[in-house]
């Protein structure tokens, strides 16, 4: 089921506003990635997703949502919202290289999802989550 995934993609849009102009990257090309993408897509972002493989980017193009290799050198491309669900260390270094110095653009990121905290039935809640 997808239905949690879902629920914390939809909480960016309730944490940012999101622009029709918005350049919006989002680090990662899982499945929460790809349901990210749909939803800052369905409320007029302008996104690119990343990934580390290009083999990932079938669900994203079949979508027609622009897929760039983390690997290749974007410095100088910077974005309005950064969304990093990689759920590691890396994929948030490579968040912090889109952001802009100031004034400082929505940063998301997830971290902790691939901590063994999260087995706790307190904070793998939803509700932990959209507090």
């Amino acid at each position: 089921m997808f239905v949690e995934p879902l629920a914390a993609a939809c909480q960016i849009v309730q944490q940012v506003h999101v622009k029709a102009e918005d350049d919006i990257a989002v680090i990662g090309t899982g499945k929460l990635g790809i349901l990210i993408c749909q939803v800052l897509k369905a409320v007029g972002g302008k996104v690119t997703a990343f990934g580390r493989r290009k083999e990932t980017f079938k669900p994203f193009e079949k979508r027609n949502i622009p897929c760039v290799l983390v690997s290749e050198n974007l410095s100088d491309k910077k974005f309005d919202i950064v969304v990093d669900c990689t759920g590691n260390e890396k994929g948030f270094d490579t968040a912090l290289r889109f952001r802009p110095s100031l004034p400082s653009p929505p940063l998301l990121s997830s971290p902790l999802l691939s901590s063994p905290l999260l087995s706790s039935p307190l904070l793998s809640s939803p509700d932990f989550f959209s507090a």
